[in-house]
């Protein structure tokens, strides 16, 4: 019986992640599955425009990958087990204080403690408030901005 069971729960999990997969395919510039071109093609500027030992600041949904495409590092990228980011819990809510919370003041001290060289802001985010806000900023510099991506320096 718990045999029978177990299959029965894996086979109808196997099922729902083959149609969310499925789904993804379908609307795929909203998935979190999906790489936008015009990601690719910004992550690829920053590879590029290397430069020594750079850091790369995001949000949640770009950190894990960026270093993939850029070859460089990021504030906090994946959490898994505490691995890849030391102390991600830590660096996730400075992170989420960085972009919502905190002043203009704690900001620019906040990249300049962190040696943060970018801001990244994707296609995913051009919704967003965050996505207009950053070009006011005095201590960033709009170095690329193509097809909804933008990458600010630090200044």
């Amino acid at each position: 019986m718990i045999v029978f069971s177990l299959s029965v729960f894996l086979g109808i999990t196997n099922i729902y992640l083959i149609r969310n997969q499925l789904a993804d395919l379908r609307d795929h510039k909203n998935s979190l599955n999906f790489i936008n071109n015009d990601d690719k093609k910004a992550m690829n500027w920053l590879k590029r425009n290397k430069t020594g030992s750079m850091i790369i600041l995001s949000d949640a949904i770009y950190s894990p990958i960026l270093p993939v495409f850029t070859q460089s590092l990021v504030y906090f990228g994946l959490n898994f087990i505490d691995l890849a980011t030391i102390n991600y819990g830590v660096k996730a809510n400075h992170v989420i204080n960085f972009f919502f919370k905190d002043t203009d003041r704690q900001r620019k001290e906040f990249l300049k403690t962190n040696n943060i060289s970018y801001l990244f802001i994707g296609t995913k985010n051009k919704d967003t408030e965050d996505y207009i806000i950053w070009e006011s900023k005095k201590y960033l510099q709009k170095v690329y901005d193509a097809g909804g991506a933008k990458i600010f320096k630090v200044l």
